[in-house]
């Protein structure tokens, strides 16, 4: 969480907002970037990374179940798979005036001893389309 800390010590104030009020539900693999994608090849996640077709989340992973735990922690799951999505913070990071969000995502398989922590600042652009800023990689 040092990372975090660091990106929410340094973002500054937004001059404006394009999230949306309640953005942690059950839509979010249909308009999120496909990189939040559970994956656990790092092949497979270079290879749809390169893939055009795989603009979301949901173009990877379908017939995802969701589950809201509280307003600012979320829980998708599939056969095997789980994915915490939980808002770390807010505050704008890539400094272009725009509000964005900072959200982590601990991705572990049942039975199995994978677990991953990874770290996403997104913004929405004026078209509501959300965006992947950055990734980081714990």
């Amino acid at each position: 969480m040092c990372r975090s800390t660091q990106l929410l010590f340094n973002a500054k104030n937004p001059e404006k907002s394009n999230i949306p009020g309640d953005f942690l539900n059950e839509f979010m693999p249909e308009k999120f970037p496909s990189a939040l994608a559970f994956q656990t090849s790092t092949r497979e996640a270079g290879k749809n990374a390169n893939d055009k077709s795989k603009r979301y989340w949901n173009d990877i992973n379908q017939n995802l179940q969701f589950e809201a735990i509280s307003k600012d922690r979320v829980k998708f799951f599939n056969d095997g798979g789980t994915q915490n999505i939980s808002l770390v913070g807010r505050g704008d990071f890539n400094t272009d005036g725009l509000e964005d969000v900072l959200i982590s995502s601990r991705d572990s398989v049942e039975g199995g001893s994978y677990f991953n922590f990874r770290l996403f600042a997104l913004s929405v652009n004026e078209k509501g389309e959300w965006q992947l800023i950055e990734e980081f990689k714990h």
